[in-house]
């Protein structure tokens, strides 16, 4: 069987910096020690997704988080997957082999298959090397949904209507003269085009 020592220790401190970074951002607080050791469904899809994209993602959490979460009733760590479950090249094994299962309809390949095994440590190595990039909230979901939210919502050249009106062509809000109409009382109707030519 294979194990976590086939990887280099850059590599595999990396992947655990960011089972770290993930396990935080999912629970959205500071972590105890205990808590530490294991991470839930939702931080290894976030991590996946952000390292390594949307098909990893997916095929960790229908064929691969199934099969390394803890299944022991009663267990503190039931249904969640330890560190040192997911730190190890047995895992990206699994992301690797049924990967080309999907990909080939072919059967899964065991773990100590060479394509499994070279495929498995270049997703460890990606993975490790995303642990160099900011993963906070905002960096993780730059791309992600709220992000295109804000970004749609915040442009103030989609706004129509009295809305429009509130901000300059920079995107700068009027203040109150975007609000209400203020008359300039020079004595000439709004309409009238000869504003300003007689004395």
């Amino acid at each position: 069987m294979a194990s976590s020592s086939a990887v280099d220790d850059e590599t595999q401190q990396g992947v655990s910096d960011m089972f770290d970074t993930f396990i935080e951002l999912a629970a959205g607080k500071k972590l105890t020690d205990r808590e530490r050791n294991v991470a839930n469904e939702k931080a290894i899809s976030m991590l996946l997704k952000d390292s390594l994209g949307e098909r990893y993602k997916k095929i960790s959490e229908t064929s691969v988080y199934p099969v390394h979460k803890v299944k022991t009733r009663g267990d503190p760590y039931f249904g969640k997957v330890e560190r040192s479950a997911f730190c190890n090249l047995d895992y990206f094994c699994d992301l690797a082999a049924c990967r080309i299962e999907l990909d080939e309809h072919c059967k899964r390949p065991p773990r100590d298959d060479e394509r499994v095994q070279l495929e498995a440590k270049a997703l460890m190595k990606k993975v490790a090397e995303e642990s160099k990039k900011d993963h906070s909230v905002k960096g993780a979901h730059a791309s992600g949904v709220a992000a295109s939210v804000t970004s749609r919502l915040t442009d103030t050249h989609k706004y129509t209507g009295a809305h429009k009106e509130r901000f300059d062509s920079s995107g700068h809000g009027k203040g109150i003269g975007g609000r209400e109409y203020r008359d300039p009382h020079t004595g000439y109707t709004q309409q009238y085009k000869g504003q300003g030519t007689y004395h």
